[in-house]
């Protein structure tokens, strides 16, 4: 199975895998797929805010739905874990990002945002009662739409290259028939330019860098400004001092006298 990384430039937290197969998988599937995830990835992202913030606020006013709320908090955090970047490293070990998972969470806040309007007696916030109750894409919602895709129409991109959707054509066309493969897609919208390409290096290799290239910038100017020569008298910096050891002249142990003219 080949492992689909994606990477999003506007979002550090749409990061996640995608498992499909290189020769039976069209593009099209894979692009409705990968685009569903990250749209219900998002989703999922927005309304874990909007239910926190709610439950928070629930549980400072009514003190006996303490076991509701915590319950649902932990659902919350559980959500969030999923959602993290982190688990990319996980690969096929839990790393994978799926459909069918991600519904189930939203099926489990869905009853989660029962549970709480039924104990604290308080209308659903706005958004997640038009998400969740009403069944209202996010999509469709004012502000969200532009940072959404739409899974029939916008485009996946590999290696600079559009992955033109087909329900024909497989992965094969672009990547060879090889399913022990990985490798780092990104969305943009039906007519999108080419996503920019990823820097050489990450941002901590790059501070690493900055700081030995600063350090050694540092000791080269202190070098420059230590303009001693005390050390070429040094023994150890006289060049003849092989020869004389063999001689058995050492210059260190001549003594001179002072002489006086009436003594010549």
């Amino acid at each position: 199975m080949v492992l689909l990384h994606l990477k999003s430039a506007s979002d550090q937290f749409q990061e996640y895998l995608y498992e499909c197969k290189a020769d039976s998988d069209t593009i099209e599937k894979v692009s409705c797929d990968v685009i569903n995830i990250y749209n219900l990835r998002f989703t999922l992202k927005v309304l874990c805010d909007e239910m926190r913030r709610m439950v928070q606020s629930a549980a400072n006013q009514e003190e006996e739905a303490t076991n509701a709320v915590t319950t649902v908090i932990a659902l919350l955090d559980k959500i969030d874990s999923y959602l993290k970047p982190e688990r990319v490293s996980l690969r096929r070990k839990g790393g994978l990002s799926n459909v069918s998972e991600l519904e189930a969470f939203m099926d489990d806040l869905r009853g989660s945002l029962l549970i709480i309007t039924a104990q604290t007696q308080s209308p659903a916030n706005e958004l997640l009662q038009q998400v969740l109750m009403e069944n209202v894409a996010l999509q469709s919602i004012a502000n969200y739409g532009k940072q959404m895709f739409d899974a029939h129409l916008d485009q996946l991109w590999f290696a600079a290259k559009k992955l033109v959707r087909s329900e024909h054509a497989t992965l094969s066309k672009y990547i060879g028939s090889n399913d022990k493969t990985k490798i780092v897609i990104k969305i943009t919208k039906q007519n999108g330019n080419m996503p920019m390409r990823e820097p050489c290096v990450d941002e901590d290799t790059k501070k690493k860098m900055m700081a030995f290239w600063y350090k050694k910038q540092e000791n080269e100017k202190a070098l420059k400004e230590d303009d001693d020569d005390s050390y070429l008298y040094a023994k150890w910096a006289d060049n003849q001092a092989l020869k004389q050891s063999f001689l058995g002249f050492d210059p260190q142990k001549i003594q001179y006298r002072n002489a006086s003219f009436s003594q010549i």
